[in-house]
């Protein structure tokens, strides 16, 4: 099953600190479907990592070409195994049938999508660390009262730096939005394993 992410809006409150949130990945759990036919199970092995590694270079030229942060190609969480009967395979640590085993991964939430949730949220740190220092900043700056030019400046900085926070908040909502769409993903796809698959 898939875990939740966790991340800690509280700092908001206090432009000046934040806290690292936490984010909990989808828990990689496999299984073994102790099959008769040995053979059967290492062509699943075998063409899933096929899939995999053609799938990573197919993203990894492509992001080459990209201006933005790198994001990993998505790949499945979900562990197929063949089991005993044709139509059971494992998926994750659930034993399902091959139609529910579909459903599943139609339902699953990408790992690329996860990959981008947590690397805005170590993104929001290093915003929230340079929007503090320039916080601190012009607190402490000496402004003469008596140079138009000088209070002008300062005026300018602080304008900037409140539109600076202002887009941070702003971007820290989108992100809780998309977490929360990312968790209650997560809540159907594991709550579809436990209605109609069986725990192994």
């Amino acid at each position: 099953m898939s875990d939740h992410l966790n991340f800690d809006t509280d700092f908001l409150n206090n432009a000046k600190a934040t806290s690292k949130p936490k984010v909990n990945s989808p828990k990689q759990s496999g299984g073994s479907g102790g099959g008769k036919d040995t053979a059967k199970k290492w062509a699943w092995g075998i063409a899933i990592v096929i899939g995999i590694v053609v799938l990573s270079s197919l993203f990894d030229d492509s992001s080459s070409t990209s201006s933005s942060t790198y994001t990993p190609p998505p790949t499945t969480t979900t562990n197929t195994y063949a089991s005993n009967d044709d139509d059971t395979v494992i998926t994750g640590t659930y034993r399902c049938s091959q139609y529910n085993h579909n459903r599943a991964g139609e339902l699953e939430p990408s790992r690329s999508e996860l990959t981008t949730l947590e690397s805005q949220q170590n993104g929001f740190l290093t915003r929230s660390a340079a929007i503090t220092r320039e916080g601190d900043r012009l607190d402490n700056e000496y402004v003469d009262e008596y140079d138009q030019d000088d209070i002008d400046q300062h005026n300018a900085a602080i304008y900037a730096y409140n539109a600076s926070l202002e887009k941070y908040k702003r971007d820290v909502k989108a992100n809780d939005a998309a977490v929360d769409s990312y968790n209650a993903r997560v809540e159907v796809y594991n709550n579809f394993l436990i209605a109609n698959c069986t725990k192994i």
